[in-house]
């Protein structure tokens, strides 16, 4: 059909555009259905007792988020405490909601030198406890969240946690640095696994 005099016609144009908008919530839809698999960046199994872990995170390629997946034992049950870029000051905020079943209990610090991420076993006998966390927006220049979840299976009693945190920092994450709450050492076998997606 002739355009009228001084009428352009942009079908084209928002053709295009049109194709370009459905790619992108195609490749959105993808990733929050996670069908858009993950990318191994580092794998850590523990082969002496050691206080800490150190996961370093690459600026290239530029991962919109990260996924940490953490099965590791020491003396006791306690927390996971993670660092951003070796941060010890005052950075972090983090809540905690824990349950065994039978009692549900919540907690939230102010500013701390650490950040809650997950649950690690105690040795004895031969369970396994489980944590995952996902963070969000590594490369930012600021308030970086996360969230987590852990699993402790218990002899008697089961414990479960989940939570989330902030990191205050000012710079894009570079590195990630796993610990124990009251220190102690991560057993031989513990396993520590940081995936990145696009």
């Amino acid at each position: 059909m002739p355009a009228f005099a001084g009428q352009q016609l942009n079908i084209p144009n928002e053709q295009a555009a049109n194709d370009n908008q459905h790619a992108e919530n195609v490749r959105a839809i993808q990733r929050w259905a996670n069908l858009i698999p993950v990318t191994l960046i580092q794998n850590v199994v523990t082969t002496v007792a050691q206080s800490s872990v150190t996961l370093t995170v690459p600026a290239n390629p530029a991962f919109q988020s990260l996924d940490l997946r953490i099965s590791a034992a020491s003396a006791s049950i306690q927390n996971l405490f993670l660092r951003f870029n070796g941060d010890s000051g005052n950075n972090y905020i983090s809540t905690i909601i824990s349950t065994n079943g039978t009692t549900v209990s919540t907690s939230t610090s102010g500013l701390s030198s650490f950040g809650t991420v997950g649950l690690c076993t105690d040795v004895g006998g031969t369970r396994v406890g489980f944590s995952t966390a996902t963070i969000q927006n590594p490369l930012a220049s600021t308030y970086r969240n996360w969230v987590w979840q852990g699993w402790e299976p218990g002899t008697t009693s089961a414990l479960y946690q989940s939570g989330g945190g902030t990191w205050i920092g000012t710079t894009p994450i570079t590195s990630i640095t796993i610990t124990i709450n009251g220190g102690g050492n991560f057993t031989i076998g513990s396993v520590f696994n940081l995936h990145g997606a696009y």
